[in-house]
């Protein structure tokens, strides 16, 4: 996924792991490790935050700048989607276990 700029992608993978890499270049800036599979990414739409969705039953949310997770959100199953709102506010996440919730961005 690009980042809202276009000068980075974010990419989700099995091995546990979600990266941004320069989109021009392909050089990793950051990783964000989970506990497993990762299967869902979006970014904050200003770009300053990316959201992570794992098989590990989390959505994390991490600052691009500095790759610090500043948050965890815990399902019953593995995070399938997340997704944020235009205005940035608000977090949705699907999980395996039925439920889809709804939580406030970090300011």
């Amino acid at each position: 996924m690009f980042s809202p700029d276009g000068s980075q992608l974010a990419v989700a993978s099995d091995d546990t792991s979600a990266r941004i890499v320069l989109a021009t270049t392909g050089a990793e800036v950051h990783r964000f490790t989970h506990g497993g599979a990762v299967q869902a990414i979006c970014y904050h739409p200003a770009g300053t935050l990316l959201v992570t969705g794992s098989a590990d039953a989390t959505a994390r949310v991490f600052d691009t700048s500095t790759g610090a997770q500043l948050r965890s959100f815990v399902h019953d199953g593995a995070v399938h989607a997340v997704s944020v709102d235009p205005a940035g506010t608000l977090l949705v996440t699907a999980s395996e276990d039925k439920t889809a919730r709804l939580y406030p961005m970090p300011g």
